[in-house]
């Protein structure tokens, strides 16, 4: 449930912060949308993969101290 609260709140920053710096230059509704869903898009993949190899890493470190 961390990963997930953190996650959501660290995607919703970002995403806020690409939206408002596209819209403060000014172009189309349909580039400030395309925008943030990439944003979304990598943001999530970024989370995913950071805790993924985040959690093998730890796993690994527990099984060589074992």
């Amino acid at each position: 449930m961390r990963d997930f609260v953190y996650g959501s709140i660290d995607g919703a920053v970002t995403t806020f912060a690409v939206v408002s710096g596209v819209i403060g230059a000014e172009l189309s509704s349909g580039i400030i949308i395309i925008m943030g869903l990439a944003n979304l898009f990598a943001d999530g993949f970024s989370m995913a993969a950071s805790n993924y190899l985040g959690t093998r890493a730890q796993a690994d470190e527990l099984r060589e101290a074992a």
